[in-house]
């Protein structure tokens, strides 16, 4: 006779066998395991070894600029004879434009193969005038393959930011608000890279990338490495420009004291035609973001420009002031020389998420620049330039 104890069920459970799992290999469990793997978003592709992730965002926004110039005429030694200003208003500029990510992945021996697209309308789709989206072509802004660490391909600098590929999430691009105005060093290039990463936080990469120069066979070299812990990081970027002869570096710390997060960046270039860098010899910026609770944020930004003057003209003239105020600055007079120049920007932005997937960023941007100009008679004028301008921006991201 059987005997049972107390803590026996009186009579066996009943089990419910439910639908029986699919283990075999490209079963249905083993495909959402090989996407699961690669992160949210991606699913299998029937009948291959590849996982696909569909992304993207579409983005409206309005911008509006003020800018002015100001040239005092004197002579050295004596008072200002003349002062001439001049004011220029822009009415509310609009812009709409999409992006599309492709992101394919598999594993191999040799680990991970990525293809990577980027299509993305022009940044100036939609105007204050009637342009309609259809009207404008889209663009692949940016194309990888990966294997393991090595990538090559068309995409941003490694100097400007190491994010396209996967890499250190330190020291890429500027600031922290979503309207994304503030100043920073932004270049794509087609390169060819590898990254490594030797863990406790270290990281690094090292490419080399074309400059356009068509006229010889060298590229340029550039390099970034990074150390990343829970409270911030740091990191260090340098990029040799061989058509200047020159090299440009890039470093930075950032950290985190919830809720702020604080930034500080340090440029310089060897001479005014490298490519990597600030249009400056030196430049500094700080930034930082105070998240007021999970959905709003005020993000802050300064930045100090010095030696803006290379062979009596501007740094990349265009680039003296970011907008409208480098055009006004303009080039010397015939027969005069820039003798100094500089320049400095202030930002305050906020940063809203009503709900998942939706942002909205409103900016508004100081710049001002400064420079000396000279004759050969010894004559000295003081040019000026700034420009006040606001962004407000929509971005849906999917």
């Amino acid at each position: 006779m059987e005997v049972r104890n107390e803590h026996q069920e009186p009579y066996p459970r009943l089990r419910h066998r439910g639908p029986r799992r699919d283990r075999r290999p490209g079963g249905r469990r083993d495909r959402h395991r090989r996407a699961g793997a690669h992160g949210a978003g991606y699913f299998y592709i029937p009948g291959t070894e590849t996982c696909l992730r569909i992304s993207g965002w579409v983005r409206h926004q309005l911008d509006t600029v003020a800018s002015g110039t100001t040239v005092e005429r004197g002579v050295a030694g004596a008072a200002i004879v003349e002062t001439r200003t001049r004011t220029r208003e822009r009415g509310i500029h609009q812009t709409t434009a999409a992006q599309i990510n492709l992101d394919a992945r598999s594993e191999t021996e040799y680990g991970t193969l990525r293809g990577w697209v980027q299509l993305e309308t022009p940044a100036g789709a939609g105007t204050d005038r009637s342009h309609p989206l259809g009207d404008v072509g889209v663009a692949i802004n940016r194309a990888l393959i990966q294997l393991g660490g090595l990538y090559m391909g068309y995409a941003d600098s490694l100097f400007s930011s190491s994010s396209n590929f996967g890499g250190s999430g330190l020291g890429n691009y500027g600031g922290f608000t979503y309207a994304d105005t503030f100043n920073y060093h932004y270049e794509q290039r087609h390169q060819i890279g590898y990254q490594f990463s030797g863990g406790n936080g270290f990281w690094g990469a090292i490419a080399i990338e074309h400059d356009a120069a068509v006229n010889n066979y060298t590229p340029d070299v550039v390099g970034k490495i990074a150390y990343q812990q829970a409270w911030g990081g740091v990191w260090l970027a340098a990029g040799y420009d061989e058509s200047a002869d020159g090299v440009g570096i890039r470093g930075g710390v950032q950290a985190t004291f919830s809720p702020l997060t604080v930034r500080l960046d340090g440029y310089y270039q060897s001479n005014a035609d490298v490519a990597y860098g600030r249009a400056a010899r030196w430049a500094v910026q700080g930034t930082a973001l105070y998240q007021i609770n999970p959905k709003l944020g005020l993000a802050v930004g300064l930045e100090y420009r010095d030696d803006l003057v290379a062979n009596g003209a501007t740094v990349h003239t265009a680039a003296a002031l970011h907008g409208v105020a480098g055009p006004l600055v303009g080039v010397p007079a015939a027969g005069n020389y820039f003798s100094d120049g500089h320049a400095w920007a202030a930002q305050v932005g906020l940063n809203w998420q009503p709900v998942q997937n939706f942002l909205i960023g409103a900016d508004v941007v100081y710049n001002k620049a400064k420079f000396s100009e000279a004759n050969a008679a010894g004559h000295t004028y003081t040019r000026t330039a700034d420009t006040t301008s606001f962004r407000l921006r929509f971005q849906r991201n999917f």
